[in-house]
């Protein structure tokens, strides 16, 4: 069979596949009705259930950390020319693993920030479900009309006596009250 052939039944096989997965697996609404256990995890896998780079990055962390101690500590008996090369072994021992952790520590926040987002969506999509519906407001019934009372005249506002400084009453550092002498009965600051 000829090269060309199988890339052709290749996309036609694959193109079969996608739509069937699209109309029969990936829906939400089809969730229920999947009973093998295969078609649940192919349900999870094309709708992005978990999220695999993270135990594939851990993976590399841990493999990447154990390589370089066993390196730097081979690397500590490094002779060449008569010459000792062992400080390599000393940075591949303590430099490479802080750096490596650095490194996977910024991939990973990423990835548990996109990890957190999902569950704080998934947590409000819940919360929304599960929300009673509001209540329509029930019509207020007439108040019977009350007599009108006598208006009372206001009595009059005698005003504040004047301080000693009428133009600072609040201390212009911290907000408090000022005394009769313009001092802050906050932080003490006398004011001018």
């Amino acid at each position: 069979m000829p090269l060309s052939t199988i890339y052709i039944l290749s996309l036609l096989f694959g193109l079969m596949g996608t739509i069937a997965a699209l109309v029969l697996l990936v829906p939400e609404s089809k969730r229920a009705a999947l009973r093998h256990p295969f078609a649940v995890f192919l349900h999870n896998l094309f709708n992005f259930k978990s999220l695999w780079i993270e135990k594939i990055l851990r993976f590399f962390y841990i493999f990447s950390t154990v390589t370089s101690v066993v390196m730097g500590f081979f690397m500590l008996f490094w002779v060449e020319y008569d010459e000792w090369l062992g400080y390599y072994g000393l940075l591949g021992l303590i430099v490479m693993p802080v750096l490596i952790r650095l490194l996977y520590e910024g991939i990973m926040m990423f990835v548990l920030l996109v990890k957190n987002t999902i569950e704080i969506n998934k947590k409000l999509d819940g919360h929304k479900k599960h929300a009673p519906a509001t209540p329509a407001t029930p019509a207020t019934p007439a108040t019977p009309a009350t007599p009108a009372t006598p208006v009372t005249p206001a009595t009059p506002v005698t005003p504040a006596e004047p301080t000693k400084n009428p133009k600072a009453r609040f201390c212009r550092f911290c907000g408090n009250a000022l005394d009769e002498d313009g001092k802050c009965t906050g932080c003490g600051a006398k004011q001018y």
